[in-house]
């Protein structure tokens, strides 16, 4: 079948964040303990405690129901604290799209801060590791697609005891992927398209709490098992999809690296795939009818694509991201797939690149 792919790249400034965490640490005093031997005085005192307030309770859309606060020593690397926070700790949204969760009883010591929101009140309550250990754990994903995912994470946020007061700026980040789609089809061509479901292949099982689970860039994630994937057909929507209607879901990210193809066309070969192979790579199936206007019954039809950074050769479905797709069938063996992808974690969009091709398959 003829197909043409058009994919637009969205970059975006940095500095256009949808949702970010501000937190304001107020420094408190505290009591040391005493001992004595030998008329030598030992005073052993513990670290200061800090106070600490973080801001964010809808943002994006998004309610903050919890937030983990998780701290490391920055010289030994090892944990200092880990507490939740929800209820009336949260506060309301602010103008700036902050909001503030008074926290407290942090040490006024160099580390790094960790922002883990709606993991749930129990997600950390037994984490005692390191801040490798904390990049690698999980979360189960057990929503339907059609429902956002919410869950929200900040990378480390480096504390020093400087001063009174001291703010630290925690950028929180989606830990999944959006996906829009919907499909389209001539004024002459539309009565005879029927698209009965929608369905996905190949998704994560669980959502990383940090990008590849903190491994190496050059590592596919989620690892190749069976057991970290539903590999089986799953509906993205309850009913038949109308023309011009958005199915969207959400998944965790899959990070399956790069292929070999050089031609749109290539994107469906296994061959051409990571590794040589399809293993895990995410796809989605539009199952339907088409009925010619001379034929008596319709013939079932298929329309697969394979999502990812291009339609040529990438197959990483990256986190933080939205990948919005429009399917223009032409016949029952021709379509247009068009995909625009930006980053969800931003308001403003500036430079934009299209490319587009055309596919025999």
């Amino acid at each position: 079948m003829t197909m043409m792919k058009r994919m637009r790249n969205t970059y975006l400034p940095a500095a256009c964040l949808a949702c970010c965490l501000i937190a304001v640490c107020l420094l408190c005093s505290c009591t040391g303990d005493e001992g004595k031997s030998d008329g030598i005085v030992f005073r052993l005192q513990l670290p200061p405690s800090l106070e600490v307030q973080s801001r964010n309770s809808v943002l994006g859309g998004i309610t903050i129901s919890d937030v983990w606060v998780v701290q490391f020593d920055a010289a030994t690397k090892s944990l200092i604290k880990c507490r939740n926070f929800s209820g009336a700790a949260i506060g309301d949204t602010k103008n700036n799209q902050t909001i503030e969760v008074a926290t407290s009883d942090f040490s006024k010591i160099s580390s790094n801060f960790y922002i883990i929101a709606n993991a749930g009140a129990d997600y950390l309550a037994s984490f005692n590791g390191t801040e490798t250990d904390l990049k690698a754990l999980t979360k189960e994903i057990t929503t339907a697609l059609q429902y956002d995912l919410n869950m929200l994470t900040s990378e480390a946020r480096p504390y020093q005891p400087t001063g009174d007061k001291v703010v630290l700026v925690a950028p929180l980040k989606r830990t999944y992927a959006k996906v829009s789609l919907q499909w389209n089809a001539p004024a002459e061509v539309k009565p005879l398209v029927t698209i009965t479901s929608v369905n996905v292949v190949n998704l994560p099982n669980k959502m990383a709490v940090y990008s590849r689970g903190g491994g190496a860039l050059s590592t596919p994630y989620p690892a190749a098992a069976a057991g970290n994937f539903t590999l089986t057909e799953t509906p993205a929507t309850s009913a038949a999809l109308p023309s011009a209607t958005q199915c969207v879901f959400y998944m965790g990210e899959n990070l399956r690296g790069m292929g070999t193809g050089t031609a749109f066309a290539e994107k469906n070969l296994p061959a051409k795939g990571p590794g040589g192979n399809l293993d895990y790579c995410t796809y989605v199936v539009l199952k339907g009818e088409y009925k010619y206007s001379s034929a008596s019954a319709p013939i079932k039809v298929d329309y697969k694509i394979y999502l990812g950074g291009n339609l040529m050769n990438d197959y990483n479905i990256q986190r933080g991201m939205h990948y919005d797709m429009t399917l223009y069938i032409n016949g029952a063996n021709s379509a247009d797939v068009r995909v625009t992808i930006t980053d969800g974690n931003v308001v403003v969009f500036d430079k934009v690149v299209e490319i587009s091709n055309t596919v025999e398959f």
